[in-house]
């Protein structure tokens, strides 16, 4: 090998010690992140006693309106009404006469209820009626609110020299009281429910329960948001990893495991992600391989000087 040759793989092997680690790649919810058509509005008219109604559904804001006017030389009742999912969202009363209009609008974002996907529609007046239907999956947060029961917050806390206490905040803006229970495994807990019971009127409630962590220790565990089932999944089931010291806590959520209820006393909670790669000593990985690969790198550098040096003299 010439020397060229030599300096290359020596540069390419300097190189390849010195890569930091790679991070793991978030967790995405798939449902939360879906995109409907751009813009797609979805039209029906109704035509009953002299008045014609315009119901138009916007798919990308989530805002139904209706446009009606009243085209016959007589005065009438036309008051009109439209629902999702059988929940009136626009309720108008109206006497119209002839060449009069009239203009509503609703949001249907915060009106969705999270367990359906089907969007039903329905433009309804005392003498007749049209709908329509899409598909929309509701994300589990929009601009910020959370449309689904979500944990937003870990609190731990050494409270003797064998004992903790782990609380978790439940966030819902839904106006939809959501049954979901919360359960916890973590090192000599086995799949406790955590009473975080929404009250009428609020949308943050709290949850704690003391684990056995010994003062020092890591505070490690997982939780599941079901609906009854463990052994099933669907919008309302989640699941959350916390792992931490007390003030320096760290939560995560990943994706949802159903559990077999036959063997769901055989399960004990084990941390792979954190086994695999844990916070502290991926930071001390990236340094240690970082400062090996400059020594690797530096050591290349003199040897290849020390053998140029070498051949020199000798010829």
């Amino acid at each position: 090998m010439n020397n060229a040759a030599a300096l290359l793989a020596g540069l390419l092997l300097a190189q390849s010690l010195v890569l930091p680690a790679a991070a793991h790649a978030p967790i995405e919810d798939t449902s939360a992140t879906l995109k409907e058509p751009k813009d797609e509005v979805l039209e029906r008219t109704l035509q009953v006693r002299g008045t014609e109604y315009q119901l138009r559904v916007n798919t990308s804001n989530h805002t139904v309106s209706v446009f009606a006017e009243h085209l016959a030389a007589n005065e009438t009742n036309a008051r009109y009404a439209v629902s999702l999912d059988n929940q009136i969202v626009i309720n108008q009363g109206w006497n119209a006469s002839e060449g009069e209009t009239s203009r509503s609008q609703a949001n249907l974002i915060y009106q969705y209820d999270a367990t359906e996907r089907v969007r039903n529609i329905t433009l309804s007046t005392f003498y007749g009626s049209t709908s329509l239907s899409y598909n929309f999956t509701v994300p589990r947060t929009y601009e910020g609110r959370y449309l689904r029961p979500t944990v937003t917050d870990v609190d731990l806390n050494q409270i003797n020299e064998s004992h903790g206490r782990v609380t978790v905040t439940v966030r819902s803006d839904s106006k939809y009281y959501y049954p979901v229970y919360f359960q916890i495994w973590a090192p000599g807990v086995q799949g406790k429910y955590l009473q975080a019971i929404r009250e009428n009127g609020e949308n943050v409630t709290t949850a704690s329960i003391i684990v056995p962590v010994e003062e020092g220790d890591v505070f490690e565990g997982e939780l599941k948001a079901h609906t009854g089932w463990l052994n099933e999944s669907g919008p309302l089931h989640a699941q959350w990893e916390y792992y931490g010291h007390p003030g320096q806590e760290q939560f995560d959520r990943v994706p949802f495991e159903p559990m077999d209820i036959e063997k769901i006393d055989d399960y004990s909670y084990r941390n792979e992600s954190r086994d695999a790669q844990r916070p502290e000593d991926s930071v001390l990985s990236e340094q240690y391989r970082t400062i090996i690969g400059g020594v690797a790198a530096a050591s290349f550098v003199l040897i290849v000087v020390a053998v140029l040096v070498a051949q020199r003299r000798r010829t």
